[in-house]
């Protein structure tokens, strides 16, 4: 092979590179997730019927990515007055109206709904109504962070 046939195929390859790197960065991209946090530490403020509450919980919005994930939620709740340690809680997780979630949580002792009140701000200065059936009570989570991410 000559140097010139060689130095023509390195030209060629290089020059082809774009092309395969390019279409792989985009369904990268269209594979990104809504994701929503709430959060929130027990403080005085923080209190419901049922005590002091706090939470953090984390959920993937449904129809975003399907997946595993796909409208699935993980976190953590707990009130202070019932059970000093945070309860591990799965769910779900539905968009309500533009900037507004709910999400449905359980554990093996409660039941809760979380929504916040639109619009989603930056910083814990969002509020969230926590309604439970079990315990049975409602809070408002003035002060909490609700963090929504994606596309």
């Amino acid at each position: 092979m000559s140097r010139r046939t060689v130095l023509m195929r390195l030209i060629l390859v290089v020059a082809a590179l774009p092309v395969l790197v390019i279409p792989s960065a985009r369904v990268q991209a269209a594979n990104n997730s809504v994701q929503v946090i709430f959060s929130r530490t027990a403080t005085p403020e923080a209190v419901g019927t049922f005590g002091p509450f706090g939470y953090w919980i984390w959920c993937q919005a449904p129809l975003t990515n399907p997946g595993a994930y796909a409208g699935q939620c993980s976190g953590s709740i707990y009130f202070y007055a019932i059970k000093l340690a945070a309860e591990h809680v799965d769910g779900t997780i539905a968009k309500l109206a533009e900037g507004q979630y709910q999400m449905k949580v359980h554990s093996a002792d409660w039941f809760c709904l979380l929504t916040n009140t639109p619009p989603v701000t930056s910083g814990p200065t969002n509020t969230v109504v926590v309604n439970c059936s079990n315990p049975m009570g409602v809070g408002i989570g003035t002060g909490s962070i609700v963090h929504v991410t994606g596309p």
